[in-house]
């Protein structure tokens, strides 16, 4: 009885760590975020540690290197804790910062969570030359509920990408 007991018992912790970890890539959380990220690359090994927490804009902020060269995400949360804006700031980048610049679209995509909502933003809003072109004008592109904003300045590239969670 005892052996089937921890057969029994093993199936379900078992059920228990596979169920969490596909659950833990749905929603809105930071924790969803960072799973849905590393699920696109592996090597990130992002995790909800370390993000700096600001409760008087109710956002969550994190920097990350690649090549001497820093990318900020900064998160804007709902009344539910729920992320529904992404930030993103870096220096200017040229077209071989590919590490650079396949972060922040893996972001974009695991922010979003809909590969066709976020492939069709990303062309859309002509991604891969709108992040070089510098403008005193804000591109901005809308897809249903998803809208991008992309700043390009002298001093450096804001990225704001927003979900209107209905």
């Amino acid at each position: 009885m005892s052996t089937n007991f921890y057969r029994i018992s093993a199936l379900f912790f078992a059920i228990f760590l596979l169920g969490g970890c596909g659950l833990s890539q749905k929603g809105r959380s930071l924790s969803a975020f960072c799973e849905r990220m590393n699920e696109i690359y592996e090597d990130y090994n992002l995790t909800p540690e370390g993000f700096i927490y600001d409760e008087g804009k109710n956002s969550l902020t994190k920097y990350y290197s690649f090549n001497e060269k820093e990318i900020m995400l900064s998160f804007v949360c709902n009344d539910k804790n729920e992320l529904h804006t992404l930030h993103i700031v870096f220096d200017n980048l040229t077209k071989n910062d590919t590490t650079q610049i396949n972060f922040i679209k893996n972001s974009i995509y695991a922010f979003i969570d809909n590969t066709t909502e976020t492939d069709n933003l990303i062309s859309e809003s002509d991604f891969d030359n709108a992040i070089f072109i510098r403008d005193i004008n804000t591109k901005e592109t809308k897809i249903g509920n998803i809208e991008m904003l992309i700043d390009v300045t002298e001093i450096g590239t804001v990225i704001s990408v927003v979900q209107n969670i209905p």
